[in-house]
């Protein structure tokens, strides 16, 4: 299992769903042999021809599919590492913490969270 901040964040989203705990336990068990699988798959020509773990993906996904992989894990790690911001941030102020949403309601996302993403 994987012990990350996005692994307890997805774990907490899950049972905030409403999974219990055997399932989000189950599907997270699910997920990690997937996750295995797929890095074996993606290192035998490595290991067989030694070929880079990036120039395989290619092979498998071609430009376009490596570029979206590359772009969902960034965009992930800089929604994170905004929220670690917005979190620090409201401990150091008490009017960050107050700031008042001037976003529209449709927006998932606050102004402080905005804020915090850019500074990030």
């Amino acid at each position: 299992m994987s012990f990350s901040v996005g692994a307890w964040i997805s774990a907490s989203c899950a049972l905030s769903e409403g999974l219990s705990y055997s399932e989000t336990i189950g599907t997270f068990i699910i997920g990690d042999v997937l996750t295995i699988l797929s890095t074996l798959a993606y290192s035998c020509p490595g290991y067989d021809w030694k070929v880079g773990y990036t120039l395989a993906q290619r092979f498998v996904f071609g430009i376009n599919g490596c570029a979206f992989s590359i772009i969902i894990n960034y965009g992930s790690n800089a929604w994170l590492g905004g929220l670690c911001i917005n979190v620090i941030s409201d401990s150091w102020s008490h009017h960050y913490l107050h700031l008042r949403n001037t976003l529209f309601p449709s927006v998932a996302m606050t102004t402080k969270e905005l804020i915090s993403f850019f500074v990030y």
